[in-house]
């Protein structure tokens, strides 16, 4: 029994629903050495959190980054790339590389689907519960869920560069709420970042769970679930503000 009254479930991707393989920076560090830049997997992993940081902190409020780009999404991930080996100590990266980056992790040899994910997705078509997925992700997302087989779970798939919003901000949250036919309140959404999903669903009036994944240590999907189940915190209001 959903004791929440929630008509929509909404997951972020990334962290939540997958993740990389064996991870950024092997897959990073891989391709950088094999074209003449060498480089260890733990610092390649270190320098690219930094460089996704930094680049983040310089999208201005209310954009989409891979809109606001210049050079559209391609153009981000290459001056990612750059600042990543700038960071590792080189100038420019090898020839090729940021194409083949691009091409890697748009495919789902890069990607394994968390282990918990298909049954708790097939609890919810069981139930009837509707599913959407909320990310802040490229262009690549829908046919990237497609590869690894989970995209038939889902209803509406909002894609932060397709729509030109991006988490936290309310209006992505609430063009999934309005693509479903629900109102905000009835909108739960899983994700495992404390800004762009906690703090993004409280802002549009949905209601939110945290995915713990603590390498394999932590709740998970189940989160889920046990939200849906006991309803906590999730009383009904027909005006979120």
């Amino acid at each position: 029994m959903n004791r929440a009254g929630v008509r929509l479930v909404t997951f972020d991707v990334g962290g939540t629903l997958i993740h990389p393989y064996p991870s950024v920076g092997a897959v990073y560090s891989e391709v950088l050495s094999r074209r003449g830049f060498p480089a260890d997997p733990v610092d390649t992993e270190r320098a690219f959190e930094e460089a996704w940081d930094l680049s983040a902190r310089r999208v201005p409020p209310s954009r989409e980054r891979y809109s606001w780009s210049p050079e559209g999404e391609r153009g981000y991930w290459r001056r990612l790339l750059d600042a990543t080996v700038r960071r590792l100590g080189g100038s420019e990266p090898p020839a090729g590389a940021a194409e083949e980056l691009f091409e890697r992790f748009g495919h789902r040899e890069t990607w394994r689907v968390y282990p918990d994910v298909a049954g708790t997705l097939s609890t919810l078509a069981t139930r009837e519960i509707p599913m959407a997925v909320l990310s802040n992700w490229d262009s690549r997302l829908p046919a990237l869920l497609r590869e690894l087989g989970i995209r038939h779970y889902f209803g509406p798939i909002l894609v932060s560069a397709l729509e030109g919003y991006e988490k936290p901000d309310p209006r992505i949250f609430h063009l999934a709420a309005e693509r479903a036919g629900v109102a905000p309140w009835q909108v739960l959404h899983a994700g495992d970042r404390d800004l762009e999903d906690l703090e993004g669903a409280r802002r549009s009036g949905c209601l939110g769970v945290k995915i713990d994944r603590n390498g394999g240590r932590g709740e998970g999907l189940s989160a889920v679930l046990r939200r849906l189940e006991d309803g906590a915190g999730a009383e009904r209001r027909d005006d979120p503000s």
